[in-house]
C-alpha cells in the first residue's frame, strides 16, 4: 500500500517480534540428521503464495497425465512426476532451512536503516522475558554441510541430469512437456515480485505504532523517551558529527537514566537467580 502523505524527516516504525512458533525442534525420524546445536525451529506461515506451489503442481499432473488418459502413452506423465519428485526432495532438504535460519536464541532488539539519510528505520524489539531466533546472526551465520548433504546434493544434481537427457529424447506430445514448463515459469514469475508478510519468512512481526516527526532528532528523543535505550543507538547513525550543547546534555541525562535500568534489572536478575 503506497503511502500519501510523506511530510516527515524521519519515521521509525516499531515492531513486535511474535516468534510464537519458536522452539526446539520437534522429535521426528527424517530430522536425524541435522545439526544437534541447534537450538532454534522456525515454523514459517503458509501463505497464499505457498499454496499457489501445490496448486501448481497438481495443474502440471494434470497436463502431463492427459496423454495417458487419452492414448496411454504415459512417459510425459512420469517425466513430469519425476521432476516434481526431484523439485519437492530438493527444496524440503533439512540443511536448506538451518542455513535460512542459522542463529542463537536471544532476546536481542535489532533496528534497520539505510544509514545516515534515510527517511525510514524499523525497531524489531521482542517483549520483555521473551526470546527467539537472534537477527544479528542472520547476517553472519554460517552453517558447514556434513557428508549426508553433499551426497544428498550431488544425488539430485545427477538424477536432474538424466531427466534432462530423458526430457532431450522425447519425440512425441512434447508439447505437454512445453505447457508444463510454461506454467512452472508463470507461477514463478508470479511469485518472485509478489510482496508477502514477513511471517511467512519465519519472522512474523506486529506493528507497534509509528513515530514521524518533521526534524530527525525529535524523533529519536520520542523513541529515546517511549523506549529507553533504542535512540541512544541510532543517534551515531543520523548525527555521526557534533551536536548543539542542549543536545547534549538531554543525551547525557539519557544515558545516565538508560544506565540506572540497566544495572537496576542486572541486580533485580541476580536477586532472583539467587533465590532460585
Amino acid at each position: 500500500m503506497k503511502e500519501k502523505n510523506k511530510d516527515y524527516a524521519l519515521k521509525i516504525i516499531v515492531y513486535d517480534l511474535n516468534l510464537n512458533d519458536v522452539g526446539r525442534r520437534p522429535a521426528r525420524w527424517w530430522w536425524w540428521w541435522t545439526k544437534k546445536d541447534r537450538d532454534v525451529y522456525i515454523k514459517p506461515k503458509r501463505d497464499w503464495v505457498w499454496w499457489s506451489g501445490v496448486v501448481t503442481i497438481v495443474i502440471q499432473l494434470g497436463i502431463s497425465i492427459t496423454p495417458w488418459l487419452t492414448e496411454g502413452d504415459w512417459t510425459i506423465f512420469m517425466t513430469s512426476t519425476a521432476a516434481t519428485l526431484l523439485a519437492v526432495a530438493g527444496a524440503s532438504w533439512p540443511n536448506l532451512s538451518a542455513e535460512k535460519w542459522a542463529g542463537r536464541r536471544s532476546n536481542k532488539c535489532v533496528a534497520l536503516t539505510r544509514g545516515n539519510g534515510a527517511r525510514y528505520a524499523m525497531i524489531l524489539k521482542y517483549r520483555d522475558g521473551e526470546k527467539g531466533l537472534d537477527l544479528e546472526d542472520l547476517a553472519t551465520a554460517m552453517t558447514t554441510p556434513s557428508l549426508w548433504d553433499r551426497v544428498v546434493t550431488g544425488t539430485l544434481a545427477i538424477a536432474w541430469v538424466l531427466l534432462l537427457f530423458n526430457i532431450c529424447g522425447l519425440q512425441d506430445k512434447t508439447w505437454y512437456i512445453l505447457g508444463v514448463g510454461v506454467i512452472g515459469m508463470l507461477q514463478n514469475q508470479l511469485v518472485s515480485g509478489v510482496q508477502r508478510d514477513p511471517a511467512s519468512s519465519g519472522i512474523p512481526l506486529t506493528k507497534v505504532e509509528e513515530i514521524r516527526e518533521f526534524k530527525v532528532m525529535n524523533v529519536l528523543k520520542k523513541v529515546e523517551t517511549r523506549y529507553p535505550g533504542f535512540g541512544v543507538s541510532l543517534l551515531p547513525t543520523f548525527f555521526p558529527g557534533e551536536l548543539w550543547p542542549d543536545e547534549v546534555s538531554w543525551w547525557e541525562e539519557r544515558k545516565m537514566e538508560l544506565k540506572t535500568i540497566r544495572e537496576a534489572k542486572k541486580q533485580a536478575k541476580l536477586t532472583q537467580n539467587a533465590v532460585v
